[in-house]
């Protein structure tokens, strides 16, 4: 993906709720998902929310607080970030292999 590309996709938040899914929501939720589920892990898991949003395209999304397992805001720069590192994570895989004279991913020298 170009950095053209990544810009014009925008941003937003990527939601993880426990089951290997991963919802995207709006950019302008995060300070509620936030505010839920500290307020949840504050009170030792007494205390829940139900969070009403709405996936970035549109269909409705309710989650309580205790059901987020992680979060994170996916902009251009931090999406242009990790094809950079994603690239010069093979390139360094491809000169170890080289150095230690593999040929191919599951060929022996």
């Amino acid at each position: 993906m170009s950095t053209e590309e990544t810009d014009e996709l925008g941003s937003w938040v990527c939601l993880y709720d426990g089951t290997d899914s991963c919802w995207t929501v709006s950019v302008d939720d995060e300070p509620r998902i936030d505010a839920g589920v500290s307020r949840h892990i504050d009170s030792g898991g007494h205390t829940d929310t139900l969070l009403d949003l709405a996936t970035t395209e549109g269909a409705p999304l309710r989650i309580r607080a205790s059901q987020v397992v992680a979060w994170f805001v996916s902009t251009p720069e931090t999406r242009a970030r990790a094809v950079e590192l994603t690239k010069a994570q093979e390139e360094e895989r491809a000169a170890n292999r080289q150095r230690v004279g593999l040929r191919g991913d599951d060929q022996a020298p």
